[in-house]
């Protein structure tokens, strides 16, 4: 009895020991570094889907619009545009916490163009 106490003490330790090891030393808890080709990779994405946002603004407007419609297109249409400028910033940009920063507030504003033409242009 006494050996199989020890045997499975010794076992539980090492069981321990691993485990820990494992939890210190995973890299499933370090995030990646962001580097800015990353990012500018990420913006020239970003581009695209504004160039089919644009398409997808111009064939809402095809059809007869009310005034609200027309308006939350108009918005739409805006923050677009604001959404170019900051990619624009993007591609000229060095630091990357900046770059960072502006890639998220064209991803913000793709989000809310994308709300506001489904809010125009679904059927009543």
């Amino acid at each position: 009895m006494k050996l199989r106490a020890v045997i499975w003490t010794v076992v539980g330790i090492v069981v321990v020991v691993l485990t820990l090891f494992i939890l210190l030393t995973g890299r499933a808890g370090r995030s990646k570094r962001i580097t800015l080709q990353d990012l500018k990779r990420q913006a020239s994405r970003s581009e695209k889907t504004i160039n089919k946002l644009y398409t997808e603004i111009n064939q809402a407007k095809a059809v007869p619009l009310t005034p609200m419609q027309s308006q939350l297109l108009t918005e739409a249409e805006n923050n677009l545009k604001k959404a170019e400028e900051l990619l624009n910033r993007v591609r000229e940009g060095t630091e990357v916490a900046a770059v960072n920063k502006n890639l998220q507030e064209v991803h913000d504003l793709i989000g809310k163009t994308r709300r506001i033409i489904r809010r125009a242009t679904k059927p009543k």
